[in-house]
């Protein structure tokens, strides 16, 4: 797998992240069903533009400022070569749990791939108004979370 996505970054802006504040899993009845989906239709979306190639760009509306800046539809694009031609296709995406530090919620699902069956991880961050901040992705799949570059090796 190529390095940009073997290390797992497209953009990743959890702003209220410190070492300090304790990550906790979050019961998935505690968050509406409507940030939830809005959630994974955004890591669908993301997802299904790397066969479709219709990048839209992020908008305020959805994602903070900071956010917008960062995700440009060429940094999409060039993620997009690497999970094409590494993975393939989108076949399924599940939601497998919420987790919460500080103001910050981080939504996990197991993205898995017709091209080669793979499972990927990927993670979408919003803020407590629920605006987007973060997406990443991570292979491979690991059932237990670990922090950017501290899963297992091997």
């Amino acid at each position: 797998m190529t390095k940009s996505i073997a290390t797992g970054i497209i953009t990743f802006l959890f702003l209220s992240c410190s070492p300090a504040l304790k990550l906790k899993k979050v019961n998935a009845g505690e968050i509406a069903e409507n940030h939830k989906t809005a959630a994974y239709n955004f890591a669908e979306r993301q997802l299904k533009c790397c066969k479709t190639g219709e990048y839209t760009p992020l908008n305020t509306s959805i994602a903070v400022p900071e956010f917008v800046q960062m995700l440009t539809v060429e940094e999409m694009k060039q993620a997009c070569v690497d999970i094409n031609t590494d993975m393939g296709e989108l076949d399924k995406l599940t939601l497998v749990e919420i987790l919460r530090q500080g103001s910050t919620y981080m939504y996990r699902f197991k993205a898995i791939f017709l091209k080669t069956g793979k499972e990927m991880e990927v993670r979408v961050g919003t803020d407590m108004n629920h605006k987007f901040i973060g997406l990443m992705f991570k292979d491979p799949w690991f059932d237990k979370y670990y922090k950017f570059r501290e899963e297992p090796k091997g």
